[in-house]
C-alpha cells in the first residue's frame, strides 16, 4: 500500500507539466426557482369591520371530482410542490379515484423530473430533503415511479477526480475538481457531495446512499439511510434483529412479513442489510464504525513515520509509466516519445532537487496504443452527457489494457499517466485524489455524433 497522500502532489505535478495552467472556474448555476407562487390573499373582516349583509343565499357551485381539484390547486405551484400536492391527493384517494389521478401524476412527475436533477447539482442536502418519501412512494403506481428519482443504497467507490486547466485558459480561483460514484457491475454517475462526503479523498468500498436522476447522484453524507416510520422494510436484504452497538435482541423480530415499521423500532438501511437498534442513538456509532471501516481491506496494514500508510514513498524512487494512446478513430499520436520523455525529466530533476536527492522519478513511455473504441464512444455515453459510464475512466482502462498487451506490466509502476487528445471532459490534466491514475494534455472536448 504505497499509494496515499503524496500522490496528490506528484499527480499534480506530473498533469500540470503537461500543460501549466489552471481551469477557469465554471459559471455558477442558479437553482431553478421551486417556491410557491403567489396567491391573493382572501380579504378578512377586522375587529372594528362590519360584514355587509347578504340578501340572498348564493348556491354552492357543482364540486369537481378528485383530479379536477388537484389541477386546480396546482395552477400556481411549482413543479414540485404540485408534485407533492398531486401525491398527497394520491395517498388519501380509494381505489377508484386512484385510477383517474395517475395520468395527471405522470404529467406531473415528467414536469417535476429536470427540476430535480437540477436541485441534485445545486444543492444535494436539500435534494434527498425533498425526494419523495418512502412512505409515499411504495403506494404509487408504477407509471409515475419510473418518471422519480432513483433510490441508490450500494457499496462503490466514490472517485475524487482534480484537474489542470486547458491550454491558455485563465488562472482559476479553485481548482478543477469533481466526483464519480463508481458500483459493481460498470455502473457509474457523477457525484454530488456535502458533509463528510466532501472530503478531497478517494475512497473505494464505501456505503453509498442517496437518490439519482439519470447519472447525476446526490450522496448522503451518513453511510445508512434512515428509515421512516411506516415505511415496508426491504425484503431484498437480510435483517439484523440484534443491536450492532449493545448486543441486545430488538423488537424486529415481532415485525410480521410486509408490517410497517413503527415509529418505536429504530432502523437503518445500509448497501448490504436492514439493521435494527435497541436505541435510535445507537445509529450515530454505527455510522461512524461504518465510515471508520471504509476504504479498508481488514488485512494488516503498515505505518511510516507520524501518518499511516503513506500514500507513496517519500524517499526511494517513483516508476513511471507514460502511454501516449489514441481512440480508434484517430491516428496521429498525441506526442512524441521523445516529448514524454523531456516533460518527465523535467518532473524527475523538480523532485530531485526537492527532497534533496531522496526522491526520484524513472520514467517508461510505452509506444502508442489505440483504443477498442472511437472518440464519440467514450464523449457521448459520459456521465457529463447524461450517458451510463466513466468516459475518462474507460479510457485509461482500456489504454492499461493494450499496454499490458504490450509487455508492460502496469502493477510493475507507481503512477500510470494517460496521454491522449480528445474525448470527455475539459482539462489539460486530471488525476485521482489520492491515487495513481493520471490523465494528460487533453484539448476542449466536445459532443460527438454517433
Amino acid at each position: 500500500m504505497r499509494i496515499r497522500f503524496l500522490w496528490a502532489s506528484i499527480a499534480a505535478l506530473l498533469i500540470a507539466a503537461l500543460y501549466v495552467c489552471f481551469l477557469k472556474e465554471p459559471a455558477t448555476q442558479t437553482a431553478p426557482d421551486m417556491a410557491e407562487g403567489a396567491r391573493p390573499r382572501a380579504a378578512t373582516a377586522g375587529s372594528g369591520d362590519r360584514l355587509p349583509e347578504v340578501a340572498a343565499v348564493t348556491p354552492a357551485p357543482v364540486q369537481p371530482d378528485v383530479a379536477e381539484k388537484v389541477r386546480l390547486k396546482i395552477q400556481a405551484d411549482g413543479e414540485m410542490a404540485a408534485f407533492e400536492a398531486w401525491s398527497r391527493s394520491y395517498v388519501a384517494a380509494d381505489p377508484a379515484e386512484r385510477a383517474k389521478l395517475v395520468k395527471e401524476g405522470v404529467k406531473l412527475a415528467e414536469a417535476r423530473r429536470p427540476v430535480f436533477k437540477q436541485l441534485i447539482k445545486d444543492d444535494p442536502k436539500a435534494a434527498l430533503q425533498n425526494a419523495v418519501p418512502m412512505v409515499v412512494r411504495q403506494k404509487l403506481p408504477p407509471e409515475v415511479l419510473q418518471q422519480l428519482e432513483k433510490r441508490v443504497n450500494q457499496t462503490g467507490a466514490l472517485w475524487v477526480k482534480m484537474g489542470t486547466p486547458l491550454p491558455g485558459e485563465e488562472l482559476p480561483t479553485t481548482p478543477l475538481l469533481f466526483r464519480e460514484a463508481e458500483f459493481e457491475g460498470g455502473q457509474f454517475y457523477s457525484a454530488y457531495v456535502y458533509g463528510q462526503r466532501a472530503k478531497v479523498q478517494s475512497v473505494s468500498g464505501a456505503s453509498l446512499n442517496g437518490v439519482a436522476v439519470d447519472g447525476a447522484f446526490a450522496v448522503n453524507e451518513a453511510p445508512s439511510r434512515t428509515l421512516e416510520a411506516g415505511e415496508v422494510p426491504p425484503a431484498d436484504k437480510p435483517a439484523v434483529a440484534v443491536c450492532p452497538v449493545s448486543g441486545l435482541q430488538t423488537a424486529a423480530d415481532t415485525l410480521a412479513p410486509d408490517a410497517p415499521l413503527p415509529e418505536t423500532i429504530p432502523a437503518v438501511e445500509t448497501a448490504t442489510q436492514i439493521v435494527y437498534f435497541c436505541d435510535g442513538a445507537h445509529m450515530v456509532n454505527y455510522n461512524e464504525a461504518l465510515l471508520l471501516g471504509e476504504g479498508s481491506s481488514g488485512g494488516a496494514f503498515g505505518f511510516t513515520g507520524l501518518l499511516p500508510a503513506a500514500p507513496t514513498p517519500a524517499l526511494g524512487t517513483v516508476k513511471v509509466l507514460a502511454i501516449p494512446m489514441t481512440y480508434a478513430d484517430q491516428n496521429a499520436i498525441p506526442a512524441t516519445e521523445a516529448t514524454i520523455y523531456s516533460t518527465l525529466r523535467d518532473v524527475s530533476e523538480f523532485y530531485s532537487k526537492a527532497s534533496y536527492g531522496r526522491l526520484t522519478l524513472i520514467g517508461t513511455v510505452c509506444p502508442a496504443v489505440k483504443l477498442p473504441h472511437n472518440e464519440a464512444w467514450y464523449v457521448n455515453r459520459d456521465t457529463s452527457n447524461g450517458g451510463d459510464i466513466s468516459g475518462t475512466s474507460l479510457e485509461h482502462l482500456h489504454a492499461r489494457d493494450e499496454a499490458r498487451k504490450l509487455g508492460f506490466d502496469t502493477n510493475d509502476f507507481d503512477s500510470l499517466v494517460v496521454r491522449h487528445n480528445g474525448g470527455p471532459g475539459s482539462y489539460g490534466g486530471l488525476a485521482t485524489v489520492p491515487g495513481n491514475t493520471v490523465w494528460g494534455a487533453h484539448r476542449r472536448p466536445r459532443h460527438l455524433g454517433a
